[in-house]
């Protein structure tokens, strides 16, 4: 499986699981709705009040017996890999999947930055993938290729951490993602954490 194969197999795995979530709760008779942003009583988006002070979505909302509206996630799936796959982009950036999950993707960045970043170009990139006006129309499966989530970046004295959850984003937002890393200047992505040997292990 070449490298864009398994990106594309995590995308749809992650969105397939989310548009059955969805579907789940419409079959049980529940007024639900898909990708719902945060918002406050006047309907404004929400934000978080520090680090990137950005927006998020949950999966899907819907109202309970209780006639209040619920906040529900999709089960997550990840890829896991015995050997890590190594890809390379724009020959500018070495990335490195150990595993990988579309819901909640997992990145290690080297080297850190020796000066405070600017993490701007970050926060536009998700601010385009986010859609906070919900200006996209969904497809047949009631997803509208949306990003759900950024953490805030973790500076560490040999890395960075990122957690991402990509939605029902399509490829293209993780390979500008990329391009966004090449802009900060990061060498290499890890994408994942090295699996346990032992789950690999066939047990009879």
């Amino acid at each position: 499986m070449t490298f864009g194969e398994l990106v594309d197999h995590a995308q749809k795995k992650g969105c397939s699981l989310l548009a059955e979530k969805i579907e789940q709760r419409k079959g049980e008779g529940f007024k639900t709705y898909a990708e719902p942003s945060m918002r406050n009583n006047s309907g404004e988006v929400v934000c978080a009040p520090d680090g990137l002070k950005l927006p998020l979505r949950s999966d899907l909302a819907f109202v309970g017996s209780s006639g209040e509206a619920q906040t529900e996630y999709a089960d997550s799936s990840a890829l896991n890999f015995r050997e890590p796959v190594f890809a390379r982009w724009e020959d500018k950036l070495k990335i490195e999947i150990h595993s990988i999950s579309w819901d909640y993707m997992h990145f290690q960045l080297f080297p850190p930055p020796e000066t405070e970043t600017n993490w701007d170009g970050l926060k536009t990139w998700f601010m385009r993938w986010f859609n906070a006006e919900d200006e996209k129309s969904p497809n047949a499966d009631g997803l509208s290729g949306i990003v759900h989530f950024i953490s805030d970046p973790e500076v560490e004295p040999d890395r960075i951490e990122i957690y991402v959850d990509f939605g029902s984003a399509p490829t293209d937002a993780l390979a500008e993602f990329f391009d966004e890393l090449v802009k900060l200047d990061i060498k290499v992505c890890m994408i994942g954490k090295p699996c346990d040997p032992a789950q690999f292990i066939v047990k009879e």
